[in-house]
């Protein structure tokens, strides 16, 4: 099965990376910990699924040394390129970059840990990608997956561009074939594809400034193409749109967070 590359509402390309770089950055030492925590250490194999920009791919190369394994996959062959570019800048060998979609997935048994951020709710079929995950993942090795629930998004004081947004957001990508709610029913799905010990957490970073609080305005901008191709708003509405948020951002006495995340993990089978 083909994934339809159309599902990801979101921009690529350098400026679409540039967003990914932001988001990691505002993450980083949130996915580094739960890693350390599950165990990731010199020698494993890592596969990071839809890797994005590649700074998890990256992070996690040097924690597992030189004898590790980093395979990072995105459909977006543009994305792909600047990732390998990001690598040699930062002289980080042995990690692979690979132009592939999260239902080509052809390893088997081959990762300590397979992991995956922000991919399943963008995906008109998410278990079917869980199930390849679970394939390439070693017996007694771990999946771990981390998504959105979107409506757990917020700032304060309310702000009706912001509310806009998050209507814009959850509309395009039911549109679309995702699901911006797949949080909470990741526990189910992990089920349903055999793993073990399943685990949980929440998070929600939040921001008075700094680039983190401007997630909300980057993705307004990089799916604004996509909302006007979808006939959800008009050219001129959604310029609107972005100067009233820009200057809600701007303002340090606002709060902005990012969307609620849950983080599962289980265990494969030893079989």
């Amino acid at each position: 099965m083909k994934e339809d590359n159309s599902h990801y509402i979101i921009e690529g390309g350098e400026e679409g990376k540039a967003r990914l770089n932001v988001l990691s950055d505002a993450l980083f030492s949130y996915t580094k910990t739960l890693l350390e925590k599950l165990g990731l250490k010199e020698n494993m194999y890592f596969l990071d699924n839809g890797c994005g920009g590649g700074n998890v791919a990256l992070m996690v190369k040097k924690m597992v040394d030189k004898n590790g394994k980093v395979i990072g996959i995105d459909f977006d062959e543009s994305i792909i390129d600047l990732c390998k570019q990001d690598a040699v800048k930062q002289q980080i060998f042995n990690v692979s970059f690979n132009t592939q979609t999260a239902y080509e997935l052809n390893y088997l048994n081959e990762f300590d840990i397979s992991y995956a951020r922000f991919l399943l709710s963008h995906l008109n079929n998410p278990k079917l990608a869980l199930e390849k995950m679970v394939e390439a993942t070693k017996p007694n090795g771990i999946v771990v997956i981390e998504d959105l629930q979107f409506s757990g998004h917020f700032c304060y004081p309310t702000n009706e561009a912001f509310t806009t947004y998050m209507q814009l957001y959850s509309k395009a990508i039911e549109l679309n074939g995702g699901n911006a709610e797949i949080g909470p029913s990741l526990i189910e799905l992990f089920k349903e594809v055999g793993l073990t010990n399943i685990q949980f957490e929440i998070i929600q970073p939040v921001f008075t400034k700094g680039t983190g609080k401007w997630m909300a305005y980057l993705t307004l901008e990089k799916i604004k193409q996509k909302l006007i191709a979808a006939s959800l708003i008009e050219l001129e509405a959604i310029n609107t749109l972005l100067q009233q948020l820009k200057q809600f951002t701007e303002d340090e006495n606002t709060l902005m967070s990012l969307p609620r995340m849950f983080r599962v993990w289980g265990t494969k089978v030893n079989s």
